[in-house]
């Protein structure tokens, strides 16, 4: 407990509060990154299955299901009137997720 008296730390990482180790896998390849000096920046946080929008280029404001395939980010864009979709790749740098409406 005495962590959340260090300056700038707000609360612990986990669900309800509760303490859960960040696995050492994500933290070398931070570190990683960093003695790399890899450029790095923050972006959102992307789950497959969640419904994004595209922020630039011709698809710019489409929005659909973030899905994957072979390693690579998809975006699954529907037609609802002749239920019909389609798969465009996309780059995880150029879909942002859709907040769901309050």
């Amino acid at each position: 407990m005495q962590v959340l008296s260090v300056p700038g730390v707000v609360s612990f990482v986990g669900p309800h509060g509760r303490l859960y180790p960040i696995p050492d896998e994500e933290v070398a390849a931070l570190r990683v990154c960093l003695e790399h000096r890899v450029r790095m920046e923050p972006h959102a946080y992307l789950v497959v299955g969640q419904r994004v929008r595209i922020r630039h280029g011709a698809l710019a404001d489409m929005e659909g299901i973030l899905v994957r395939k072979k390693g690579q980010f998809r975006l699954v864009l529907s037609v609802n009137l002749i239920a019909r979709s389609v798969a465009v790749e996309v780059d995880a740098s150029e879909v942002v997720p859709v907040r769901a409406s309050a």
